[in-house]
């Protein structure tokens, strides 16, 4: 397994993540990671929950909850690409 752990901002954010093995065969996978506030999507775990976000002028936000998420990407079985 591989494990990513991040956030997205303004919704969720995602692409393709692409592994070369040690003999040389790529393989790709696709990932998203939801919105560092409004929630998790697809495969995402909670990494992380804070109980408030800090609105611009410093004082605290509640009833924001911001996020880091992890998502796992399962690996090929070694030389089989797949």
């Amino acid at each position: 397994m591989v494990y990513l752990l991040g956030a997205g901002v303004f919704g969720s954010q995602g692409g393709t993540l692409t592994l070369v093995q040690a003999g040389g065969s790529r393989f790709s996978v696709p990932f998203t990671l939801g919105d560092w506030v409004v929630g998790g999507a697809g495969r995402n775990e909670d990494a992380l929950a804070l109980p408030y976000r800090l609105s611009p002028p410093g004082a605290p936000e509640p009833g924001v909850w911001p996020h880091l998420w992890i998502v796992a990407i399962p690996l090929p079985l070694v030389g089989t690409g797949t």
